[in-house]
């Protein structure tokens, strides 16, 4: 057969070409330039390094990034814009979903700080620290979420993602075949060592933009070969999480899985779609062990992935050699600090439950389930009553990883992990800011 029939024949399947990625190019260029300051805050999240600068009490070191100091410009910027626009401009920042629940978090945490340093028993400097973290993390959120003013804008925010992804993934595999790792206890993200950081980041980046394929791309009226590379793409990003060599996380993966899986089902009722899903789950599980016995830390993940040693890991790693002290050593504190917590920057707990207790006391700890009930109850129903497969697919990657961090809270304390902490918060900015705007447009 001649080879120009040959091709005749293959034209349906419109492999994504020269063209097709010249265009993209120029639109993603244009969008950028539109979006400069949320680009650059994108890239310093994906890719910045950490500094050591100086040493809190207790030999905690302080670090900074390159997103820290974009947030502190950005922050100059939206004070002499506001200060410009006057009071009622900057009322409007009240508008902003989940202000009430975040400015009620934020002062529970500061009161604290004030309590203690009052009466003397508590190191000002490092809960000022920990505290001004946390105010990174919701800056972010409000800012992305103010910038976002139209569906383009949002969509050149996921592409970009997917695009430093892409970056971040082939460093995964750089690691891999070169056998040169560069992780805590195997293969990492660009510059990110901790083995949970990494993860995580790999992890709650997955989380989104595996939902936004499955409830967008896969609706896009594109060919089936630009369908599957997009899913290749985003697919891979689960090396990152298993690479990484934290049992957390790769178990988190597993539930986040059986989340998606089971919220898709609800909310298409394709079984078509859902077997295929499962389909291609079953057979990333299969790769997965192939790539992970090839890594130095394949002892550590197969413990994770084996069903009937999890809960004897967790209770040996986690429960018996720190959450069950911490909660002893919490519980035997004054009843102020029971009550108000001993301030921002306790320490590590490896539990995000115990933690709120010990930084907020008994208020903290109602203060973060206020919080989370607001970002679940918003994402659940939205989710189910988004029409729109863009807005659909935000909002289920953005109830997944809620629960999934929620989740992860049992071992470790992922809402103050900074990798994970910023991407979580700048995809939640980017899904209620389209959320949003979808509500106008019915309006």
């Amino acid at each position: 057969m001649e080879k120009s029939k040959i091709l005749d024949k293959l034209s349906f399947i419109n492999l994504p070409n020269r063209e097709y990625f010249d265009n993209f190019s120029k639109n993603f260029l244009a969008s950028a330039k539109k979006n400069i300051d949320l680009f650059f805050l994108a890239f310093a999240i994906a890719f910045s390094n950490s500094y050591v600068v100086g040493t809190l009490s207790g030999g905690k070191t302080i670090e900074v990034r390159m997103e820290d100091f974009i947030i502190v410009a950005l922050m100059v910027v939206c004070f002499l814009y506001f200060k410009r626009a006057g009071k009622s401009e900057l009322l409007k920042i009240k508008n902003t979903p989940f202000f009430g629940v975040i400015f009620f978090w934020l002062l529970v945490g500061l009161f604290g700080i004030f309590f203690n340093f009052f009466f003397g028993n508590y190191n000002f400097i490092k809960g000022v620290f920990y505290f001004l973290k946390e105010v990174e993390f919701f800056f972010i959120y409000f800012y992305v979420y103010w910038r976002v003013k139209d569906i383009n804008s949002a969509k050149f925010l996921v592409n970009l993602w997917v695009v430093f992804m892409v970056f971040n993934v082939a460093f995964v595999f750089f690691q891999f075949f070169s056998k040169k790792h560069f992780g805590e206890y195997c293969l990492a993200a660009i510059s990110e060592r901790g083995v949970f950081p990494s993860g995580g980041f790999f992890l709650v980046s997955f989380i989104f933009l595996f939902n936004i394929l499955f409830y967008y791309i896969i609706n896009l009226k594109i060919s089936p070969a630009k369908k599957i590379f997009f899913g290749f793409i985003i697919s891979s990003i689960i090396f990152g999480v298993f690479g990484s060599g934290s049992k957390t996380n790769a178990i988190a993966l597993f539930f986040s899985l059986i989340f998606t899986i089971f919220f898709l089902s609800l909310k298409t009722k394709n079984i078509q779609l859902v077997s295929i899903l499962l389909l291609a789950v079953f057979l990333l599980i299969v790769i997965l062990f192939s790539f992970t016995n090839n890594l130095r830390c394949a002892q550590r993940i197969n413990l994770a992935l084996n069903p009937e040693r999890i809960v004897d890991s967790y209770m040996k790693a986690r429960w018996y050699s720190a959450i069950e002290d911490q909660a002893v050593k919490i519980s035997s504190q004054p009843p102020p600090a029971l009550i108000l917590g001993t301030g921002k920057g306790y320490g590590e707990t490896h539990n995000q439950y115990l933690r709120n207790v010990a930084d907020g006391g008994f208020v903290g700890f109602f203060a973060f389930f206020i919080l989370m009930f607001s970002l679940l109850k918003t994402a659940y129903l939205g989710f189910f009553q988004a029409k729109e497969h863009f807005l659909a697919g935000l909002l289920g990657g953005f109830l997944i990883s809620i629960l999934t961090m929620l989740f992860i809270g049992f071992a470790t304390e992922p809402f103050l992990v900074v990798k994970v902490a910023e991407v979580f918060w700048f995809f939640a900015a980017i899904t209620m800011a389209v959320f949003t705007l979808k509500k106008e447009e019915q309006i």
